[in-house]
């Protein structure tokens, strides 16, 4: 697990400092050394560093959601977990808020019976009137994720039925997807994708929530992230915005 984490903290540190935010969902190269590289298929780079490898043959790694650190840090302890993975995509890149499930309600949905695939087991998210409200916001997207298992290997089944890899985020302009390639390419190409990330970023680079006075600031960082699409133009941006040049008059 520290191998992988560590692998996913190289692939974003280049993607910080030689990518384009678009990388962030579609690049095909992982980072990888000797002890990881069996993990994610390809030869051994010959270095206990971690250096970039694009894996040969069918694209099944791209981006940051399919880093091995990511998929499973965001599963359960014996298998997947759709909205783990889903709740990660929906609260980082899409900025939504996820309601505090009701305090009657059992959130933990148990093992599944045995030979039922996870995507069935987790359908009762979506039947159960008193988990859809917000399940339906993280499952739909976290099914995406099936293609990959609880330790984050490729797999096309599971106890013996093909993978439903189908999800969908159509209450934004993300749309339908199958398969976490695709849903990849949608949140690089999605405008409410791009206004999350200069909101998050607005975050981290001034240490508070915006108010309704930031709105200009969030255009300026939006209009960075839509047209030069790198992490340097968003931190320039960042220095030249009235939160960063002046003090607000509350504090000391």
């Amino acid at each position: 697990a520290e191998l992988l984490e560590r692998g996913a903290e190289a692939f974003l540190a280049h993607v910080v400092n030689e990518g384009k935010l678009a990388d962030l969902f579609t690049a095909p190269y992982v980072f990888t050394n000797d002890a990881l590289a069996p993990y994610y298929g390809v030869a051994k780079p010959g270095s206990s560093a971690f250096v970039k490898v694009t894996p040969a043959g069918v694209r099944r790694r791209a981006g940051l959601l399919t880093q091995g650190g990511m998929l499973v840090g965001h599963a359960g302890f014996s298998s997947t977990s759709p909205t783990f993975r889903g709740k990660f995509v929906r609260e980082q890149f899409l900025c939504g808020t996820i309601p505090q499930a009701p305090p009657e309600v059992n959130v933990m949905i148990g093992a599944a019976p045995p030979g039922q695939p996870t995507r069935e087991h987790y359908s009762e998210h979506i039947d159960n009137p008193q988990c859809s409200g917000c399940h339906s916001l993280m499952d739909p997207i976290g099914f995406a994720f099936e293609e990959f298992d609880a330790a984050g290997l490729h797999r096309t089944t599971e106890h013996g039925k093909a993978i439903d890899a189908s999800g969908d985020a159509s209450d934004v302009d993300v749309g339908a997807f199958v398969g976490v390639n695709e849903l990849g390419e949608r949140l690089a190409r999605s405008e409410h994708v791009r206004a999350c990330i200069a909101t998050q970023w607005f975050r981290f680079a001034y240490g508070r929530l915006e108010t309704t006075s930031d709105e200009g600031s969030l255009t300026s960082l939006e209009s960075a992230v839509a047209e030069e699409g790198t992490f340097a133009a968003l931190l320039l941006e960042t220095v030249t915005q009235k939160p960063f040049l002046e003090v607000a008059p509350n504090l000391p």
